[in-house]
Formats: C-alpha cells, structure tokens, sequence
C-alpha cells in the first residue's frame, strides 16, 4: 500500500512544479504618444482603463509630456493597451523621435 501513495505523491509534486520551470518572458515597455489629454483626471482614466487588461503591468500617462509608458507581457497585450486608449477618443501615435 506505501508505495502508491509514494507513487501519488510524486505524481502530484511533478504536476506542481511543472509550471514553476515555465521559461520567463521580459515584458515589453514602449512609450506611446497622445494627443487628447488635458488634465489629470484624462491621466488616471487612461491608467485605471488600460492596466485592468491581461497582459498590461503598467500603465503611466502624463498629460503634461502627452504620452503614456505602456509595459505589457507582448506586443498583443500592447496593442491592446493603445486599442483601449483610442477607444476613449484619444489619438494614439508613435513618439516623436529627438
């Protein structure tokens, strides 16, 4: 009788700790420019809207630069952060380069 529960018990350590060895995957920061936002409360809509999607950590929008900094798991879950910010009727471009 000892060794199936041995045998269980190794069966459902193995399952557990399958997924702690998943591979790791950088998150994905990229600035994005908006033009729409006046003041601060334009700031914290677009943040409250876009880190409650799947795949976004973070979301840090500044009226004052008129962009946003945006870090995702993946590009999917970044085009879903700028899908959501343009869907407030702001216009979401690329950051103009210095």
């Amino acid at each position: 009788m000892k060794p199936y529960w041995l045998m269980i018990v190794l069966g459902i350590l193995t399952v557990c700790l399958a997924g702690c060895c998943a591979e790791y995957i950088e998150p994905v920061t990229q600035v994005v420019r908006i033009d729409g936002m006046h003041c601060e409360a334009c700031e914290t809509s677009i943040e409250e809207s876009v880190t409650v999607l799947e795949g976004v950590h973070a979301c840090e929008a500044s009226f004052e630069k008129g962009n946003a900094v945006i870090t995702a798991d993946d590009s999917a879950a970044m085009e879903r952060a700028v899908d959501r910010i343009r869907k407030m009727q702001f216009t979401v471009s690329a950051p103009d380069r210095e």
